[in-house]
This record gives structure tokens, sequence and C-alpha cells, in this order.
């Protein structure tokens, strides 16, 4: 099971000073707006002038350089033109759920869905304490979990807080023929409200291709989800996947790694912002 709670606000330390010649250089290919921009062969995204994008090749060695955790699902990012905003946009694509039947008959129970958050990071930290790290604790939703059924988008935030620092997670699904892409915002706590309109504007321009689209679907063909909106949420099949699955992998993370920083975002914004300085300046 994939890391999908602290996916890109669990980063472990790096050195600022220490990007490769390459990519300070600007090797990557910063695509800037007004334009359209293919998602891997998934889905285009109307660009406007206030974005830049990277694609899944670019995205991928950009998180290797800023010391993310990379998913291997991965399609593409983007990010503020303007060098004041802090903030960007990840998006992940996963076809291994299948098609969501149904998915406006289904009544997300967002207090069961927190219960069981909060169950699993009890067990979570456990192990936290026990190896010598800083429990992390579930606060609760900022935004309740919600599914829009005309766009086929589920969005929700949770607030999390280690150490006194806090930390929204702010996710979107976006359901088409073979599962769902996911928008992660990646920004300060403390942006959250000013910035989920900036998601929608970015979403409203994104577009699955002919064939991708979730009313594509081929009930002859295609694989249909053994379960619905609420193991989106989770991280796996059912409310109760939380409780030995999605926390109980930030584990292997931590372990792996050695620390956990969750208030590494702004290095990481430093080093966006001193990267695209480079490019504008070639």
């Amino acid at each position: 099971m994939k890391l999908k709670l602290f996916t890109y606000f669990a980063v472990f330390i790096f050195i600022l000073q220490l990007v490769t010649p390459a990519f300070a250089e600007g090797e990557l290919n910063w695509i800037s707006g007004p334009t359209t921009v293919d998602v891997d062969d998934l889905a285009t995204i109307e660009l406007s002038e206030d974005y830049v994008f990277l694609n899944k090749e670019d995205t991928v060695a950009f998180n290797n350089e800023i010391g993310n955790y990379e998913t291997g699902l991965e399609i593409g990012s983007i990010y503020p033109a303007s060098e004041d905003e802090d903030w960007f946009i990840i998006f992940e694509y996963d076809d291994t759920t299948g098609y969501i039947e149904n998915p406006t008959e289904e009544k997300i129970d967002a207090d069961e869905i927190l219960a069981s958050y909060k169950e699993g990071n009890e067990e979570a930290n456990k192990e936290l304490e026990k190896d010598g790290f800083a429990p992390i604790n579930v606060i609760g939703w900022t935004k309740e979990p919600f599914f829009d059924s005309k766009t086929k988008n589920l969005a929700w935030a949770l607030e999390l807080e280690s150490e006194g620092e806090s930390i929204v997670n702010y996710n979107v699904r976006l359901l088409n023929r073979f599962g769902s892409v996911s928008a992660v915002l990646v920004a300060d706590s403390s942006e959250l409200e000013r910035l989920i309109p900036e998601v929608d504007r970015v979403l409203e321009g994104f577009s699955f291709k002919e064939g991708q689209r979730y009313e594509d679907f081929d009930p002859e063909k295609d694989k249909i989800a053994q379960f619905g909106l609420a193991a989106l949420i989770t991280g796996g099949a059912g409310v109760a996947a939380v409780k030995s699955g999605l926390l109980a992998t930030l584990l292997v993370f931590v372990k792996k790694f050695g620390i956990l920083i969750v208030a590494a975002i702004g290095g990481v914004i430093a080093l966006i912002k001193k990267v695209k300085g480079k490019k504008d300046k070639n």
C-alpha cells in the first residue's frame, strides 16, 4: 500500500545547497501557460499564464532532488508562475482500483472515517514513540469529504499535528474509467483556505481524454472496484484499512530515513523558487 497521508508533507533532511549542477541550470522542462499540456496519455490541462507545469518524468526528478517521497504514481505537477506564491500540486494516477460504481449513492460517514484514522493513529504512535520518534496526531477534518456528482470529484482536508506543528493534507480525487487521479496540494497550512479556490481553478482546466473518462466505462471489458469512495479517503479497501494500513505505513518511512520532519515545506518551497529563478534567467 502506498503511503498517502504523509506522501508530500513528510520529508527527510536534505541540504538545499547540494542541488546537482544540471538540475540547478534548469534542465527540467518547465512549461509555461497559457497553453494546453498533456498529463501523460491520460488527460489534458488548460494551463493559464498563472501556472507552470512539469510532466511525469520531470516531476519525479524534481521530487528526487528535494528529497520528497516518491510513490511511483506521479503523472505531473503544477506550480504558480509567480515567485511570490508558495504552493504546488502533485498529480498521481492509480488505475488498479477499477471503476467505482454509483458514487452518488454512497453515504460518506466522515465521523466513522475520522474515528478510524484516530484509532490507527494511536497504534502507529506507539511504534513511533517506542523507536524514539515524535508522535503524529490526527486533529480532525478541515474540510469534510465531499463528492461532486457533476465533476465526479471527491475532496477532503485533514489536519495533523506533530511537535506543535500543524499540517493540512488537502486531497482531490478525480474519478475515471479505470480508477482515479489524485491532486494533492502542498502548501503551508495557514494558506489552505486561500488556496482551495486556486486548486479548483486548476482543476477546471483538467479533462480526461476520450476513452479515459468516467462515462467511457465499458461493463464488458473494464474492472469494477470492490470498494467505494471511503476507501479512496482511507487509502485501502474500506474504513478499517486505516487501523492496520495507512498510518502504519508511515512507520516504514520513518524507520527508513531515520527522522521525520513535518515543518520542512518551507525548505521545499525555497528550492522551488531557486530552481524557477534559474529557469527564468536562462
